[in-house]
């Protein structure tokens, strides 16, 4: 409803032709790119080889967050796992498997340093 997006602080303007509402923040503020924090199982046997400090004894922290995953020698930027409908621009499928709806981003590394 109108008042439940002026109240989360919304942009609202009226299309005066159609008699509707309607706001872009929508796009901009709810669909932010960030990390998802959910992670997955690091890909086995596959290089580069996955930097274990990093998963602090659990297999499904692997790209929860922003890190090396690889080292740095490796991976060009810090990385995490986006969720599929982040706009976060450089994000990639995470090619672990076919049917994977895990992506990647570096982007969400950078915003969210900037929020701290």
């Amino acid at each position: 409803s109108v008042q439940k997006c002026e109240s989360a602080g919304y942009r609202m303007y009226l299309d005066k032709a159609k008699g509707q509402h309607w706001t872009k923040d929508l796009c901009t503020k709810a669909a932010s790119c960030h990390c998802s924090s959910i992670g997955a199982p690091p890909p086995l046997g596959k290089q580069p080889i996955v930097d274990q400090s990093m998963l602090e004894g659990k297999d499904l922290k692997y790209g929860s967050r922003c890190g090396y995953w690889h080292g740095e020698e490796e991976d060009k930027w810090p990385w995490c796992f986006v969720g599929f409908d982040s706009n976060c621009w450089d994000r990639k499928r995470w090619d672990a498997s076919d049917d994977s709806t895990q992506f990647v981003s570096s982007l969400a590394c950078f915003d969210d340093m900037r929020k701290k």
